[in-house]
């Protein structure tokens, strides 16, 4: 897994527009968390979905926005090799 460096800093912080949406995991305490992660990210993926098609767009486009967040809590490397908190940005230009 990738650490942002401050120039990644400065793209997020410089992308314009919206939506965008943040999702911030804790580091995770034991092997089994793996499970509650995938979980997790799930929930937020569709708690992001549901304000999205709120306040931003329809349920098509939201599920296309969503995507990268829906292959990411499938990943079995990204969630069996977290050893720090990780924190996920998404824009419409913008997957990090």
């Amino acid at each position: 897994m990738d650490i942002c460096d401050r120039q990644e800093l400065d793209q997020i912080l410089a992308s314009e527009g919206g939506p965008h949406v943040s999702v911030y995991l804790p580091v995770p305490d034991q092997a089994s968390q793996v499970e509650d992660d995938a979980t997790r990210i799930s929930g937020l993926v569709r708690e992001s979905r549901s304000k999205l098609t709120e306040h931003w767009m329809g349920e098509a486009e939201a599920d296309d926005f969503l995507k990268p967040f829906v292959q990411l809590c499938k990943d079995p490397e990204f969630l069996t090799s977290r050893s720090y908190g990780t924190a996920v940005f998404l824009s419409g230009d913008l997957f990090r």
